[in-house]
Order: structure tokens, then sequence, then C-alpha cells
């Protein structure tokens, strides 16, 4: 294996556990923040749409034998300034927001063959040391994680013994 080969990817493949959530759908998931790697590509390569991004968009409406819509597809070419690959993504045709989940979808896959955040991708988010060694390279005291963002648990739902307390300030009735 040829280093120089594998340079860019080692610079991008580690995730701070802060810009991740677990996913509690299709057996579960550890699900990476898409406007973190977007920023991540940029302090990269420059500017979306200037120096890399998506382009040649085409959707195409899938249809099920009665002719009914059930999912987008979208092919697009990844640029960036190494070079460029067709991609290709669809989702289910219900989903609120289809194009611009398609585009988003489309980017973070493209970027994840590149290497960026890899070890999540390579499954290393599943082993709970290597997140914890994750969260002391990226200063994390207390530790985060896919499951323990600020006190959340899956679903959003406060930890055992951490309760999540708001205040509302209402004019009139908050006189002391």
């Amino acid at each position: 294996m040829n280093n120089e080969n594998m340079k860019f990817w080692n610079q991008v493949c580690e995730t701070d556990p802060a810009i991740t959530k677990h996913i509690s759908i299709r057996g579960g998931f550890t699900s990476i923040d898409a406007q973190s790697q977007i920023k991540l590509a940029t302090e990269q390569w420059g500017m979306y749409g200037s120096t890399w991004g998506l382009k040649d968009f085409n959707f195409e409406v899938i249809r099920d034998g009665e002719n009914k819509p059930v999912c987008l597809a979208l092919d697009a070419t990844f640029w960036y300034p190494g070079g460029s690959f067709p991609i290709s993504v669809d989702m289910a045709w219900e989903t609120k927001d289809l194009r611009k989940k398609l585009v988003t979808d489309a980017t973070t896959k493209s970027l994840s063959k590149l290497g960026f955040n890899s070890d999540v991708f390579e499954g290393r988010f599943d082993d709970n040391q290597y997140v914890e060694e994750q969260n002391k390279k990226f200063g994390h005291n207390p530790p985060v994680n896919a499951n323990n963002i600020a006190g959340m648990g899956q679903n959003n739902t406060p930890n055992a013994g951490q309760g999540v307390t708001t205040k509302i300030a209402i004019p009139g009735l908050n006189k002391g």
C-alpha cells in the first residue's frame, strides 16, 4: 500500500463524536451531521460550488406497476480538485423535502467515498472504547457519543438520572 495514496483519506477519516447521533431505525446506526461534513470539505478545498460539489443533476421518478410514483432517484456528478465521479441515490416518494434530501444524501455519500468520516462507516463508532478515545482527542469533557448528546439518550429522551429543565419566561406570570 502506498501511504501517499492514503494521505488525504487519513486527514479526513476521523469523526468528532459531537457531530454524530444515534438513529434507531433499520437496526440502528450512527448518523453524521451533513453540514459538518460540508464544512470539513470546505476547509479542505474551498467554497462549495466553486471548487467542489455536485453537478449534472438528473432527477427521475421511479413508478410501480400501476404507474404510481414510489421513489425519486438522483444521478449526478461529484467533482472536487482531484477529479470527479458519478453518484446515484434514491428515496421514498413520500419523503418531505425530497429533492433537498437527495442532494444532501448524494453529497455526503460522495464525501464518504473519499474518506470523510470513514471511521463511522467502518463501524468504529460501535466500539465504546474508540468513541471514548475520539472524545479525548476532540477535547470533550464530559464525553459525548451518538447515544448521549448533552445528556440525551436515544430518541432525544433524558438519560436515567439526567433530567432536562426548560425555563420559560411568560410576561406577567413570572414576577418575583
